[in-house]
Formats: C-alpha cells, structure tokens, sequence
C-alpha cells in the first residue's frame, strides 16, 4: 500500500483543492520541507504569500530547469495567491463555501480548469516563444482565429461579433474536426463524472491515505476479484498495450 498520488485533480473547483488532488507527494514535499521551514503562514500574511511563491517556483525548477517551468510554478504561485485572497474575501462577505450554488461550483470549475490549461501550455512548451504562439492560437491574440477549411462558411456570419479578430482557414493537419471536439468532450465527461481507481478499489483500502468518494457508489461498481472485474482488467491492460506501441519520450528526462 503506498500514498495516494492522484485524486482527480481535474474535479477540483479551486486551485488550492487541485494542488491537495495533484501529485499529492511532491505536494506533502514542498509543505513539510519548503513551506514550513519558511515560516508557512506563521509570520503574517504578506510573509505568507511570499513564501507561497518561492515554493511554488521551486516546485516548477523541480521539474526542469528552464524558464518556462519557473513560470509555470510562479504562475501557480499567483492562482493561489489570488485563491486565498478571495477566501478570505468570502469569510468577510459571509459567503461560506457550503452556501455555493450549482451554478456557482460550475463557475469556479470552469475557471480553475482555463486557469490551469493555461498553466500547462507553459510546462509542455519546449521554448518561451513557442508558448506565447500557443497562446496567441488559443485566444486570437495575434489578430486572428485560424479554423478548418470546412468550418470557415458557418463560422464568418460571427465576425461582426468579435471585433478586430479575422477568420482564416487553414489545413489543420493535427485536428481531426467534430469527432476529435466529441472524443474531446466525452473523455472530459468521463473524467468529471466516473470514480477513479481509489474510489473503485475502496472497500480494500488500496493506498494509506483514507478516500472519501464525492458520491456513494452501488455495490455493483466497486471492484470485487471476481470474473466480471477480471475480464474488465484484461481488457483494459490488452488496450494499453496496444496504445503504447509508439514510442514516446518520458515527460521528466530531463530530469
């Protein structure tokens, strides 16, 4: 039984709450041996967030030693920075955090998960330049939205709509159009919705750290060793090892 590591960092509704579901050791690190020693939030709230911060580019130079990965720890640095300033905002408004609405809880969602996407363009990108070019393709920022070649009739009825930004149409070799957009969409659904393999696996307590599952699941979807769940694994390990006949560099080499 080991420590959890992973608990569905991309349900979380706050940046706080990713970084307690994201690569939970490396967190429980930077805490125990970065942050505390620094004084943690013992020495008042200005010394609090500085600390914050230098913990968190320590945590991006962690994972290679390039400019964009201290961006990338100093950027998470200022999501909490701001994630704690508006808690201590709605403490002061009388706003506690079970009085949030559905609609509410899907606000903060969606903004947490742009706010990281955007975070991991910085982390991926071999180079400074080219993640400013992603970002440009994102969001138009370079004067223009470059779509499929198919999609551009449907699409220029919305230019009025959004200003100085021009339409253009490209061969976009990498996007595979709708059906890319609906796996896309499907997987994400997958991905807020399903259990993970801690919930799934709860009744034989699989790592050292307790689950709390977000919802009760029957008993019908907990793993038992039976041949159901044994035919499901099977299956699973035989689509695995078939997705990963290409090779593929390991994302820490550089180390």
């Amino acid at each position: 039984r080991l420590p959890l590591n992973f608990n569905s960092p991309y349900k979380a509704t706050s940046i706080s709450e990713f970084w307690r579901r994201w690569h939970m050791t490396l967190s429980r690190f930077l805490r125990d041996y970065l942050y505390f020693p620094l004084g943690g939030n013992r020495q008042g709230e200005a010394r609090r967030y500085i600390n914050m911060m230098i913990v968190m580019i320590l945590g991006g130079l962690w994972h290679g030693a390039g400019w964009t990965f201290v961006f990338w720890g100093a950027l998470h640095g200022f999501y909490l920075a701001c994630d704690h300033l508006w808690r201590a905002l709605r403490v002061r408004l009388g706003w506690t955090p079970a009085a949030r609405s559905a609609i509410g809880k899907s606000l903060s969602w969606t903004v947490t998960f742009l706010a990281i996407v955007v975070g991991w363009v910085f982390f991926r990108a071999p180079t400074w330049e080219a993640a400013i070019n992603v970002l440009h393709g994102m969001t138009g920022m370079d004067g223009r939205l470059v779509v499929t070649v198919g999609y551009l009739p449907f699409l220029e009825p919305l230019s009025a709509l959004i200003g100085e930004v021009r339409l253009s149409a490209a061969p976009l070799l990498y996007f595979a159009g709708r059906s890319e957009i609906g796996l896309i969409a499907l997987c994400l659904a997958l991905v807020l919705i399903l259990p993970n393999t801690q919930e799934w696996m709860q009744r034989y307590i699989p790592s050292i750290d307790p689950v709390k599952p977000a919802w009760e699941l029957p008993r019908m979807l907990l793993w038992r060793p039976n041949r159901s769940w044994a035919a499901f694994a099977i299956g699973l390990a035989g689509t695995a090892l078939v997705a990963g006949m290409q090779p593929s560099e390991f994302l820490y080499f550089q180390f």
